[in-house]
Parts: C-alpha cells; structure tokens; sequence
C-alpha cells in the first residue's frame, strides 16, 4: 500500500510538469502570421519550445512500473483514470510535429465526430443571427470588469493578470486563483457579457464549488473532465447570455472546421473558416488552434481539443434534457461520466443567471 501511495505522489509530481499550455506555444507565432497575411496560401511553419525527451520518456517508463492495488473502491477507480490520462497527455507532448498526434489529442478529449453531432453543427453554423457591432473593449477595461463580476459572489481574492500570450484570450487557474488575459482580444471574440458567463459563471463557479467539497478526492480535477468543463462553459455562454447564440454559431462552425481540418491544410482550413463569415484575424487565430502542435500546417490533421466546446456542450445539453440536475455538474471539477462519484456540496454556489432556469 505504502508503494503505491508513492506512486500516487509521483503521478501528482510528473503531472505538474506536463505542461501542454507551455510545450504547444508556438515561439515564431507573430512572425508566421505576417508572412501567412502576405499569401494567404502559405501554411506556418510553427517552432514550438525544445521537449526534454529523456525526461518524458523516463516519465512514461515509470507510469508502466506502477503498482496498482486491486481494491475496487472509487479511489482505486479515480487512480487508474488518472494514469491513464496522464499517459495520453505524455504521449501527446511527443507526438507534437507527428502524425500520431491527431489520434492522441482525439483520445485525450474524448473527440468523436459522430455524424449526428456533425449534422447539428451544420444546423447551428447556419444559424441566421448576426453579431451586433461591439466597441473593443482594451484589457485594463475588462479586468475592472471581471473584478466587479466576481465581486458580486463576494469573491475578492482572485487575481487577474495580462499576458503576452497569443495562444488564448482567458485562462482560468483555479489553484492559483488566478485569470490571465491573452494578448488577442479582438471584436469578434470581445463579447465581454459572454466572456462572464463562460469564464466565471463557467470555470471559476466550478472551481468554487469543488473548494467546498469535504474530502480531497472531490476537491481534485476529475481525470477527463476538460470536455465537460468546456461544455457546460459554453452551454451557459451560448443559452444564458446576450449574444450566446452568435458564440453557439461560432462553436458549431470551429467544430465543424476542427473536422475539416483532419484532411485538409492550414491555409484550407483558413479558407473554410473567412467563407463561413470569419473575419480575417478571427480565422487565423481559430486555425492556429486547430494546427496546434502541428509544425508543417500544411499537413492534413487536427488537435481535437479545438471541438470540445461544441461537441461537450451538446453532451451537457443532452444531460440536462433528459432529466439530469445541473447542481451535479457545478459539483466540482468532474466529467459527466463520473457525476455519479461526486456528491453537491453544501453551500453550492450556482450563477445567478441560472436562476430562472432552476425554478
């Protein structure tokens, strides 16, 4: 028991230094960009920083090693979906610029391009809505914006912060507490009422609750959960907010060019996205993350994490149609598949915009 205790603490540590965010970051992003805008048919080639192969093959080795115990508790239970997903994320790392990373990134988030899901993106990508002309909004003005927001739960002790980074408009760090803001805001994605909704009444909500779960195994983030954090995010963003269903629009048309991807190029890609009404910048951040980790975009291939906001959030719909209760899913940082496992904490703090829904 005690080996595998060990284990675990290893696992926690060789966890901590998977870092996709870092790893998948292209280094030449702007530069690829300037000269992708002087011919819209060259495909980047994207530099991503050096991976300590020696250290991420040491890594899988020693995850084959572990001993697993053969109780059938939920504990037990948790370890193995853990192990597993760990080695696919390490798989993932070193199969950057293959082939085979198409495959893996399907796995890890669980991707499936079912063809009634894809038929119902075609019906929402054909949507007739139209975004209404927004002011940019700067990123000073969006932080005070964020910090009245969470305010209003009585949340002061979160920290907001600008970045440099052009790979993500928002990223939530719940154990830091922690909101960064992309470098890349523009109108087309600065709908700061649904960026609320999805990020706080989404991500931080979730992240709450989960703090206030009694035991450490309900507090943890659920192995596999990221497609249905994803998903409800962008359910409450395209259903309860103003202008959700242009963002609905816009996850069936990424998801829908996340599977044109698999057997086309960046520039392709691009080209899908600007005839689907894109604008020009939109369509090229929206591709890049669609080649991710892909360092000759010209070949055909998709990181399939880019479809996990639609594809997870008609999971999270369907849920919730037929029957299921929501407050199992602001619970904590869990997948659908695992609700079961999870018990609402007391004091749950679900979003005021739900309000309405729930009664």
């Amino acid at each position: 028991m005690n080996s595998v205790r060990q284990n675990k603490k290893k696992l926690h540590k060789i966890r901590t230094q998977l870092l996709t965010h870092y790893y998948l970051a292209p280094t030449n992003f702007p530069e690829e960009k300037i000269k992708f805008f002087k011919d819209n048919k060259y495909n980047p080639r994207f530099c991503y920083p050096p991976l300590p192969l020696y250290k991420f093959n040491k890594f899988e080795e020693d995850i084959y090693g572990f001993c697993m115990s053969k109780a059938s508790y939920i504990n037990n239970y948790l370890y193995k979906r853990r192990i597993k997903e760990t080695k696919l994320k390490i798989k993932l790392l070193l199969s950057s610029g293959t082939p085979s990373l198409v495959e893996i990134s399907k796995r890890l988030y669980q991707i499936k391009f079912k063809r009634n899901t894809l038929e119902s993106a075609k019906c929402d990508a054909a949507l007739n809505v139209v975004s209404l002309p927004t002011k940019i909004i700067g990123r000073d003005e969006i932080i005070k914006a964020i910090k009245i927001y969470l305010a209003k739960y009585g949340i002061t002790n979160w920290e907001i912060i600008l970045t440099n980074r052009y790979d993500f408009s928002f990223q939530v760090l719940p154990k830091s507490k922690l909101i960064k803001i992309g470098k890349i805001l523009n109108s087309d994605v600065n709908n700061l009422e649904y960026s609320l909704a999805h990020e706080i009444d989404g991500h931080v909500m979730r992240a709450l609750n989960a703090a206030k779960q009694k035991s450490k195994m309900h507090k943890m983030l659920f192995p596999f959960y990221i497609k249905t954090e994803e998903g409800l995010a962008s359910f409450i963003g395209d259903y309860f907010s103003s202008g959700g269903e242009v963002r609905k629009k816009l996850h069936a048309i990424s998801y829908l060019a996340a599977h044109f991807a698999m057997s086309h190029s960046f520039s392709e890609t691009y080209k899908f996205l600007t005839d689907y009404g894109l604008t020009p910048d939109t369509a090229f951040q929206k591709t890049f993350r669609l080649k991710r980790g892909i360092k000759d975009s010209e070949s055909h291939g998709v990181f399939a994490r880019e479809a996990i906001y639609y594809e997870g959030m008609l999971e999270v719909k369907n849920y919730l149609e037929e029957g299921g209760d929501i407050r199992k899913l602001y619970a904590g940082k869990v997948s659908l598949d695992m609700l079961n496992y999870i018990p609402i904490p007391k004091n749950q703090i679900l979003p005021n915009r739900l309000l309405n829904y729930l009664n």
